[in-house]
């Protein structure tokens, strides 16, 4: 069945495809995923289906019955807060870079491995606007067009993630992420409290630019 063409819009990076321009010419390479928004039926809604391809259900974890207490984890030489509560599904990263490194060795550990990356979060309702990004002046100036996570789920939660309902049940959705701690490559912005921001370059596979890597998808029922 045809779908007519003003009932939908494409969307890339929450930005809407031009059609009068060609889809290299707005950045969007072979394999990029492409969000279908209906604008006829149930506007405002939007429905996301996540392609099979892009999970890897061998390293899916369930936290949801853990609480680490004052115990205390280390990824890449920063504190981690293992997302107890949450389930994770595991995103397909292995071998999708020139290593595995950033992503650590494997098992239950609380040290850091050689050239392990920091694991940060991120919540989809995350800007420039209600983070103190926007209000950082100096060596940030160069990033800010970049990427803002945190280290803590908790302010995640509270303030970005995404709220969803699904089968009469509610759920939040957040993101777990790897960062590249490299000088020049992560600032780190102090937030409210003890949760700080941090700000990373945005993705440039031209330049090889891939500071920010999900590797992990996070929900949790309410």
């Amino acid at each position: 069945m045809r779908i007519p063409e003003e009932s939908f819009e494409l969307y890339y990076k929450k930005c809407e495809v031009d059609d009068d321009h060609s889809i290299d010419k707005q950045g969007i390479s072979q394999g990029a995923v492409i969000h279908v928004h209906s604008v006829e039926n149930d506007k405002g809604t939007v429905h996301y289906e996540m392609d099979n391809d892009l999970l890897d259900p061998s390293f899916n974890f369930d936290f949801t019955e853990m609480d680490d207490g004052d115990k205390e984890f280390i990824r890449g030489g920063h504190q981690y807060q293992r997302p107890c509560r949450w389930f994770r599904h595991a995103l397909k990263v292995k071998g999708q870079y020139s290593d595995d490194i950033w992503l650590g060795g494997p098992g239950i550990r609380t040290h850091s491995t050689t050239g392990e990356w920091p694991v940060s979060y991120h919540g989809s309702k995350m800007t420039r606007d209600n983070t103190p990004i926007g209000s950082c002046a100096g060596s940030v100036e160069e990033l800010q067009e970049g990427i803002i996570t945190t280290p803590s789920l908790q302010t995640v939660a509270e303030k970005y993630a995404e709220v969803f309902e699904f089968e009469g049940n509610t759920y939040q959705i957040a993101l777990q992420n790897r960062i590249n701690p490299s000088s020049g490559h992560m600032e780190i912005i102090p937030g409210e409290g003890t949760a700080d921001y941090w700000l990373s370059p945005k993705e440039d596979t031209s330049k090889d630019v891939n500071d920010v890597r999900p590797y992990g998808i996070l929900i949790r029922k309410l």
